[in-house]
């Protein structure tokens, strides 16, 4: 596996400012020989159109086709637009904690607005994260 970079929160919002709207899906063009198929072009583009946003896509190591990083790519919008979602519900979710650090230390009852609080951010991340949180 190769070493991650992260992408931030301003770094996601740039990557999305200018990009062509709409959802992206990717598409391929495919030939046959001896009625084996082989895939001739991997490409991106808006669902529904025939115009690509990017087109010949292929792995530089084997000069080849690629599709899985035409579907990287597709996927790209959706992925940076998670991870301002993902950004900001951790801004939040830093900060109960530090209130509820604070109610601890100060011997404090936790409160039911504080309780809402949590919940609130709490929903908001088992819906980015599909439900699955």
């Amino acid at each position: 596996m190769t070493s991650m970079r992260t992408i931030t929160e301003i770094e996601s919002l740039e990557l999305l400012h200018g990009i062509t709207d709409g959802e992206w899906e990717t598409s391929r063009a495919v030939s046959y020989h001896n009625n084996i198929p082989t895939v001739t072009e991997a490409c991106v583009q808006r669902r529904g159109e025939s115009v690509a946003i990017a087109s010949e896509i292929i792995d530089p190591e084997t000069g080849n086709v690629s599709e899985a990083n035409a579907r990287i790519m597709a996927a790209a919008p959706d992925i940076a637009r998670t991870n301002v979602a993902l950004y900001r519900e951790i801004v939040t979710m830093r900060s109960v904690v530090k209130d509820y650090i604070a109610m601890i230390n100060s011997g404090e009852p936790v409160t039911r607005e504080f309780m809402r609080r949590v919940d609130v951010s709490s929903a908001a991340l088992a819906a980015i994260a599909g439900g699955k949180l």
